[in-house]
């Protein structure tokens, strides 16, 4: 064979070759790793789940494990949640924190409420979660605006657990300069039920 007859099969062979493997590329690979970039998005998309959910679990282990370093966490429930009413308690605390925000307390009147059920439980079934019970205490003091606000403040973030239910404030009389309110609240207290 001559020496261009030669050359152009190798050339023409050449072009065979990249012509199937252009062929083999479009129709095997590409398909495969347009497959293969979707997996890993979604396998990094797992991985920062897995991720979150590693931080969240050490999170929670971390503070279950305070939990039960806490000797006193019963004590500490039982005084925001008690187990029974305990009328005195909750006047106790109202009246020491009209107090000591310099509120004259006029009266407190205390009344129970009807016991809120617990939540999706159907009647005749045991649930381990407790009922809820709440005394309502209706507290008429006087004082200025920013005593009643710290007031108001110190009730939100008392000990036990409680909320405002209905409020009332009007202007009693100017002395000394400081303008004097009244305040008529329904704070509403809550209890365990056994």
């Amino acid at each position: 064979m001559k020496y261009l007859s030669k050359r152009f099969i190798s050339v023409l062979l050449s072009f065979t070759f990249i012509a199937i493997a252009m062929v083999i590329y479009v129709n095997l690979i590409k398909p495969v790793y347009a497959n293969i970039k979707e997996d890993q998005a979604e396998l990094s998309a797992l991985r920062q789940k897995n991720h979150e959910y590693t931080e969240v679990f050490g999170k929670l282990k971390a503070i279950l494990d305070e939990l039960k370093k806490s000797s006193n966490l019963q004590d500490r429930i039982s005084m925001t949640l008690p187990l029974d009413p305990n009328a005195s308690d909750s006047m106790n605390q109202i009246t020491a924190v009209a107090i000591a925000n310099g509120l004259s307390v006029a009266s407190i009147d205390i009344a129970s409420a009807p016991i809120i059920p617990t939540a999706g439980v159907k009647a005749g079934t045991v649930s381990l979660i407790k009922s809820t019970g709440v005394l309502k205490n209706t507290v008429k003091a006087s004082g200025s605006y920013a005593q009643i606000r710290a007031f108001l403040q110190g009730i939100e973030s008392g000990v036990r657990l409680s909320s405002i239910k209905s409020l009332k404030i009007s202007k009693v009389g100017v002395s000394n300069t400081l303008d004097q309110f009244s305040v008529a609240a329904e704070i509403e207290t809550y209890y365990q039920v056994n």
